[in-house]
């Protein structure tokens, strides 16, 4: 946090004290000595967590993470359009000396989806329509609600600059193929530390994705907006 962001903080704990409405779930309390005391680092930028937040098939969101080898996801997505069949829940895309190099899974067709990791487009993965879907992938192995698939990938993308994107995929940091698609939760881990923890939060009545680990907010990347899931 910024000291601009705490100064704000300040000021609006400032506003509150003087109409008297001091909220202690953003970490407001008074001391025995009648002393303010204000937990800035608990505060949270955000109206609310919702349920999900849904992509239409025009936003994405960067996760300022770059791609390589070492990295993991842990998510629980849900596709509900039949319309979209090639189109990417996320991922990335590169052509080096020719060669063109995925760590991506689309969304397949209807009741499946596709993951493309190094040169390799693996065989179709039971992914249900309208249904909530526990995922887990790595450079080689995808795992959808506990069924692990061997890709058989034995060439992978090479260590990058290029950013992951959910919603869609990273073409050289060039958003493409973006789906619909929900999100209840995303986790990017990098050699067993988790590096991105997102969670679906709005302000107002704009979404986004919140990370746990820096305490950022994502926004929509594309055009249009995201669909608020319910608050939570």
């Amino acid at each position: 946090m910024t000291p601009e962001e705490k100064q704000e903080i300040v000021q609006e704990v400032l506003a509150e004290i003087a109409d008297q409405s001091i909220n202690a779930e953003l970490g407001f309390s008074i001391d025995t000595d009648g002393y303010l005391c204000v937990d800035i680092d608990s505060y949270e930028p955000f109206d609310s967590r919702i349920e999900y937040l849904r992509g239409t098939g025009t936003q994405y969101i960067d996760t300022g993470i770059a791609y390589r080898s070492s990295l993991s996801i842990e998510a629980k997505l849900k596709m509900e359009s039949t319309t979209f069949n090639g189109e990417y829940l996320f991922g990335i895309k590169t052509t080096l000396n020719g060669t063109t190099y995925r760590w991506a899974v689309d969304g397949g067709s209807n009741g499946y989806v596709s993951p493309h990791f190094g040169t390799v487009t693996s065989a179709a993965v039971p992914f249900t329509r309208n249904e909530w879907h526990t995922v887990r992938a790595d450079y080689r192995y995808i795992t959808v609600d506990g069924v692990t698939v061997d890709t058989n990938a034995t060439v992978f993308a090479p260590e990058s600059l290029i950013n992951l994107y959910l919603y869609g995929r990273s073409d050289d940091n060039v958003a493409a193929m973006m789906r619909e698609l929900d999100i209840s939760s995303f986790k990017i881990i990098d050699n067993g530390k988790t590096v991105r923890d997102f969670i679906p939060v709005r302000k107002g009545n704009i979404g986004y994705l919140y990370d746990n680990i820096s305490g950022q907010l994502f926004g929509n990347a594309g055009t249009g907006s995201f669909v608020l899931g319910p608050d939570k």
